[in-house]
């Protein structure tokens, strides 16, 4: 009995592993072998004092909806904006991004369209792929079927890192909008279709069809936000993602102060409206689950605060107060 036998394909891997070598590993400093070198003085050489920051995550069963209409070719954009946004907060510039694929069959027809899609943002986003992994994994998923998870390694100079003292009773809460549901609560949002029987192909809303909504990627905020890290005008920052707004902004703040968000300073996407009264959410799960239109949130002074809203699409949706470290929505 052979390996093939048995629902892996090892030729098939080599040759999807060559595919990825060829498409994204194009660069002379890398050494490919079994773990992948890179460089690191000259990639750190103007950082005073860095310090490496890392993380990982995935998208979830986003993955689900893309699968069943054959649309998988944005997915590689949530997964790498899951992980670099996530280390933005701490004010890290994103050096080099590294996948995990488990996928039921080499020969799926959505593994090269998705990868293709996350090698292009990567080259987009000036971020190297510094490596990965491709699990076949037959007995574990369905025909078709695939997970990915991602990971970044980052770099911050200390005196810039963001720290949870910098935030001060006074500061602003700036809101930069999402670009939709992006990568958090699709659970939620498939069990309320599935129930209500609708086909997110059929509902329009604002010129847009549902299924267009949310298979939107996530936005990407490290080049709109990271000159204004490296400034040292942010104070605290979130990325807004399972949780939603009190679940992760309350990660920047310390037991001295209190963030004040008010929720109709706050423009709500019709989509998550729409999702609301469909599915009979209740209004605080609504906040719990879902970014409800805001993707990041970054605290500033008031006096800094100008200069960012004049240069990105953010606006202000509260304020810091003193207090005890909580999140109150008003």
């Amino acid at each position: 009995m052979l390996y093939k036998d048995s629902g892996v394909d090892i030729d098939g891997g080599e040759k999807f592993s060559e595919f990825i070598k060829k498409r994204g590993l194009k660069r002379k400093e890398f050494y490919p072998d079994f773990a992948l070198a890179l460089p690191l003085l000259d990639k750190i050489k103007d950082i005073k004092n860095p310090y490496l920051v890392y993380s990982t995550d995935g998208i979830g069963t986003k993955i689900k909806l893309a699968i069943k209409y054959n649309r998988v070719e944005h997915l590689g954009q949530d997964l790498v904006a899951m992980c670099v946004n996530d280390i933005l907060v701490l004010g890290a510039k994103p050096l080099v991004f590294l996948d995990y694929i488990a996928v039921s069959s080499v020969k799926s027809p959505y593994l090269i369209p998705f990868m293709d899609g996350l090698l292009r943002v990567l080259e987009r986003e000036n971020i190297e792929l510094g490596g990965g992994e491709t699990a076949e994994l037959p007995d574990l998923l369905n025909k078709d079927e695939f997970d990915v998870a991602g990971f970044v390694i980052g770099v911050v100079s200390r005196d810039k890192m963001i720290k949870k003292e910098n935030v001060k009773a006074g500061d602003v809460i700036i809101g930069i909008p999402s670009s939709g549901v992006h990568s958090n609560g699709y659970s939620l949002v498939r069990a309320v279709l599935n129930k209500n029987r609708i086909d997110p192909e059929k509902v329009v809303i604002e010129e847009k069809t549902l299924l267009d909504i949310l298979l939107e990627p996530t936005k990407i905020y490290v080049k709109d936000l990271l000159p204004f890290f490296e400034r040292g005008t942010i104070h605290g920052a979130a990325h807004i993602t399972g949780g939603g707004i009190p679940g992760n902004l309350k990660r920047t703040l310390s037991s001295r102060v209190d963030a004040v968000v008010y929720k109709d300073r706050i423009n709500v996407l019709p989509v998550f409206r729409y999702l609301k009264e469909v599915g009979d959410i209740p209004e605080e799960e609504m906040w719990r689950v879902f970014n409800m239109g805001i993707g990041f949130i970054v605290i500033t002074g008031r006096d800094e605060a100008d200069a960012i809203l004049y240069e990105t699409d953010g606006y202000i949706i509260g304020e810091v107060k003193r207090g005890s470290g909580r999140v109150i929505l008003k």
